[in-house]
């Protein structure tokens, strides 16, 4: 079932939302505990549900709450440990530490390193990461450099639209707020730029 959208028009409600169940949170917008409480849609219930560190949902009924198991966003880890019937309840993708709650013992192991991992592979997933490494640092420049060109067309854009409708006050003032676009825009001359008109 897919995650619902929270009643933004209830300013006294939380705003937290199941990923799997379609309720939302009824405690005050306020409160600032990790758990959040609902109602179950079938059963009528009470649940609680986490959303922060480990994604989990408990049902109260007789007098005590209990795991419901509901999947988290991306399913579970289900990594195998050395103990039998033993698999990750943690999200997907966690990390190399897991850890299991079965018959109320904790289990925790870490991921083995494969044994026939060798330097070359190694070695071979670093370039490759760090290639990906570059890769997304290029686009974080290219993405800031439209966003820096996008901001100063919009400058340029508000001041002609005033410049145009008799505001040359109001198109001066746009144009002088953000000295350097002003200047890279041949807006305002440098000798200008600290004086006001």
């Amino acid at each position: 079932m897919p995650e619902i959208l929270p009643d933004l028009n209830d300013e006294t409600r939380c705003v937290s939302v199941h990923w799997n169940l379609p309720l939302q949170c009824v405690l005050p917008r306020s409160h600032r505990e990790n758990w959040h409480e609902a109602w179950h849609p079938q059963t009528g219930n009470r649940l609680r549900y986490r959303r922060s560190g480990d994604y989990r949902t408990e049902d109260l009924h007789h007098g005590e709450w209990h795991h419901l198991e509901i999947p988290p966003p991306g399913g579970f880890c289900n990594d195998n440990s050395t103990y039998p019937h033993v698999r990750c309840t943690g999200q997907y993708g966690h990390g190399w530490n897991h850890r299991a709650v079965v018959d109320g013992c904790t289990y925790s192991w870490n991921t083995p390193i494969p044994k026939d991992l060798t330097v070359d592979q190694l070695t071979r997933d670093v370039k490759q990461l760090r290639g990906m490494l570059v890769d997304a640092h290029s686009r974080i420049a290219e993405l800031e450099e439209q966003a820096k060109t996008a901001r100063i067309e919009a400058i340029a854009d508000v001041g002609d639209f005033l410049d145009e409708n008799g505001h040359q006050d109001a198109a001066h003032i746009v144009y002088t707020v953000d000295i350097p676009a002003a200047r890279d825009m041949k807006v305002v001359a440098v000798s200008e730029a600290g004086e006001s008109r």
